[in-house]
């Protein structure tokens, strides 16, 4: 998801720092960080990804869902090993 949101937002022309601003975030970290799948995409943000770079909402929930699907395996899997 974080490379479609980078995609995306290049071909709107607007950089990390003016989508991070969109979204309440003092840099463009919090976006970068989304793209590179260090961080999920905030639920509260999806509107505003959805208003400024036309990705459909249900892309977004589906990518939050398996980033979140992905990390809780990670420690069920840490956990199962004990």
């Amino acid at each position: 998801m974080g490379k479609l949101i980078a995609n995306q937002r290049r071909k709107k022309g607007i950089s990390q720092i003016q989508l991070g601003k969109l979204l309440g975030y003092t840099t463009g970290q919090g976006i970068s960080n989304v793209e590179r799948g260090k961080s999920p995409l905030p639920p509260e943000a999806v509107n505003t990804i959805v208003l400024h770079l036309g990705i459909p909402r249900r892309t977004l929930f589906d990518g939050i869902l398996s980033w979140k699907k992905t990390i809780l395996e990670k420690r069920i899997g840490r956990y199962g090993k004990m």
